[in-house]
C-alpha cells in the first residue's frame, strides 16, 4: 500500500512538473543573437594604434577597472577577442586585458 502512495505522488509530480514547462514561456531564436557590435572598427582602430598610447571607452563598467567606463593605456598586443594594454599606475605599470567585444571606443592620445 505504502509503494502505491509513492508511485502516486512520483505521477502527480511529474504530471506537475510536465504542466509547469508547457506553461513557460517560449525562447525566441531572435533573442539569442548578439547584438551588433562595432567589433570589427574597434580591431581596425587598434592595429593603426599599435604600440601607441590609448584612451578607451568601455560599455558598461567594469569590476576590474574600479567600475570606471574609460581607461587608457599602451596598446602591446590584440586579437580578434582580447586586448593587451600597459597602463601606468602610482608605482610603475601594469598589464591589464579586455575582451573586444566590452570596448565601444578607441582614440589615440598624442604624448
Amino acid at each position: 500500500m505504502g509503494n502505491e502512495i509513492s508511485n502516486g505522488l512520483l505521477l502527480i509530480i511529474t504530471i506537475t512538473l510536465m504542466v509547469i514547462a508547457y506553461r513557460l514561456p517560449k525562447r525566441n531564436e531572435a533573442d539569442d543573437r548578439l547584438p551588433e557590435t562595432k567589433e570589427p572598427r574597434v580591431i581596425e582602430s587598434l592595429s593603426l594604434y599599435k604600440g601607441t598610447l590609448i584612451e578607451y571607452n568601455l560599455r558598461q563598467p567594469s569590476s576590474t577597472h574600479m567600475n570606471a567606463l574609460t581607461g587608457r593605456g599602451e596598446v602591446l598586443d590584440f586579437d580578434s577577442e582580447w586586448l593587451l594594454l600597459s597602463c601606468k599606475k602610482i608605482k610603475g605599470r601594469e598589464q591589464r586585458i579586455i575582451r573586444i567585444s566590452q570596448i565601444a571606443a578607441v582614440k589615440g592620445i598624442k604624448g
